[in-house]
């Protein structure tokens, strides 16, 4: 598509590193089922697979790129949001496709679609909706090639922006699908075939897709004129005809809606030709002659465009399809071989840990020297950065610290005394028997008894396990476990394995006892 055009951005009030926070991109709207999100938006599988194959070239073409992303409503969306998000961007200001890419390069737009699932998403969006993603695209795009070639005829000063308006004029429909599935595939049934239909949306949605669009484009900051036509482009919406002196694209997409019309809805061609006819005199005050003149050339651009694309899609889509289940059933592989990976290692880390204690859980090691070779075993073989030992003492009748491996020199771990009859982790873990993985330390754990502010005092907020040590008579003490950072976790199935040589240890106890 033509993309030539007088610049009418200043770039320099843009820091070229700046870019807009992840969180930028999402927003709720109270007449949407889920919250919107722009990376979420679908792109037509095969314009993706096609400018993935552009910039996967030693040298990509960037008019070649700039064209491609033209042809699909949701990319050029999302190209335009790269600056649009920006604090420097005043809406105020015209903005182009071609204007972000030849400032931002070609980098950021190669982020847009990486780990994207285009046909998956695209088969879910019309499985749960009934929104047609093609007939979209057609629209979109055929009005986009239309605008631009009338903005052309008329010597617009902006071609491309002319385009735009024509390629996201329609932008509220895709998101009222996309994010109200099961209200869309409602208003889909009870719309008549190719009707106007702004009343049954308002029924439905509570809102129509004009004012959808106009909120989100609002919301990502798009160019004012942009979303004036996004907002107007059904005339009976207009509060007053002077809008179109400020703001001409309005009456050029609305006569361009008419003309893409008659290329795609067959059967109603020769309405949609003199529908487009009496709004291209009305409103551009064109001739018989300069309105046959525009639709020849839409009509030849158009056909260009879909030879270019037929293969395409056909061939595209379904090898797209079948790579993507591939892609799935691949990742299930892949963590069930992680999961194996990892039950391997426990097997083998176990194997060690009691090939170092087995001398002593058969011959007639002291109790103090088995548990002090227990806990300094998983602290070695285990990987445990910070291991530490609660006896029970009977005279006092609380846990007391005797043993710790790992730990800093001022940590009060080392010195720690905990009262049985008190709340906690590792006094429950004494009483039930039971270990107990703790994430997080914090008064959450009240309600199951699990906090205790002596105990804070202690642990800190650190994830830890504390796995009992008994035998068939008594429970003789813990057993803390913890990698000493706030964002590392003993896994569950490695404590398990602890859990198994600690029962070991006690059955050696009364093996000796």
């Amino acid at each position: 598509m033509q993309t030539t055009r007088k610049d009418a951005l200043d770039t320099s009030v843009f820091d070229p590193y700046e870019m807009a926070p992840a969180e930028a991109f999402e927003f709720e709207f109270p007449f949407l089922e889920t919250r919107f999100n722009l990376n979420e938006l679908p792109s037509l599988p095969a314009i993706i697979l096609r400018l993935d194959y552009l910039m996967e070239q030693n040298r990509p073409s960037i008019k070649e790129v700039i064209r491609t992303v033209l042809t699909d409503p949701t990319l050029a969306l999302r190209v335009l949001s790269i600056l649009t998000l920006t604090p420097s961007y005043n809406p105020q200001n015209p903005l182009t496709v071609s204007r972000v890419v030849n400032f931002r390069g070609l980098r950021p737009i190669k982020k847009l679609f990486e780990g994207a699932t285009i046909f998956s998403q695209n088969n879910a969006l019309e499985q749960q909706s009934s929104f047609s993603l093609y007939t979209f695209w057609k629209h979109s795009v055929f009005s986009a090639i239309a605008a631009e070639i009338i903005a052309n005829e008329r010597k617009q000063e902006n071609i491309e922006e002319a385009l735009m308006a024509g390629l996201l004029h329609d932008i509220g429909k895709l998101v009222l699908a996309q994010f109200s599935p099961n209200l869309f595939k409602k208003y889909a049934k009870m719309k008549r075939e190719h009707e106007e239909s702004l009343h049954l949306e308002e029924r439905i949605f509570k809102v129509t897709h004009t004012e959808v669009g106009r909120q989100v484009g609002e919301k990502l900051r798009l160019p004012n004129t942009i979303v004036e036509v996004i907002k107007y482009h059904h005339f009976e919406l207009l509060p007053n005809k002077n809008i179109l002196l400020i703001n001409p694209l309005i009456k050029i997409v609305y006569v361009a809606q008419s003309i893409a019309k008659l290329f795609y809805l067959r059967d109603q061609s020769a309405h949609y030709f003199y529908e487009g006819l009496d709004r291209a005199k009305e409103y551009l005050d064109f001739t018989n002659q300069e309105y046959k003149n525009v639709v020849r050339q839409v009509s030849n651009r158009i056909y260009g465009l879909m030879d270019d694309m037929h293969l395409s899609f056909e061939v595209f889509q379904n090898y797209g399809q079948k790579l993507e289940d591939v892609c799935a059933i691949a990742e299930e592989l892949k963590l069930k071989i992680e999961e194996a990976t990892r039950r391997l290692k426990n097997l083998e880390m176990k194997d060690i840990i009691l090939d170092e204690l087995f001398p002593q859980l058969i011959g007639k090691a002291s109790r103090e020297s088995l548990l002090k070779n227990l806990a300094a075993t998983i602290h070695v073989h285990g990987n445990i950065q910070h291991v530490v030992l609660f006896l029970y003492d009977k005279t006092k009748k609380l846990l007391q610290s005797k043993l710790n491996f790992g730990l800093p020199t001022n940590d009060n771990l080392r010195w720690a005394k905990l009262e049985l009859d008190m709340p906690g982790v590792i006094a429950t873990a004494f009483h039930k028997k039971k270990s107990l993985c703790i994430r997080h330390y914090n008064e959450t754990l009240k309600e199951e008894g699990l906090f205790d502010h002596q105990e804070l005092r202690y642990v800190k907020t650190h994830p830890f396990v504390a796995i009992p040590i008994y035998n068939s008579t008594e429970s003789i003490g813990v057993l803390y476990l913890s990698q000493g950072s706030p964002n590392e976790i003993i896994p569950e199935d490695q404590m398990k394995v602890f859990e198994k040589i600690c029962q070991y240890v006690g059955r050696a106890i009364d093996y000796h006892s």
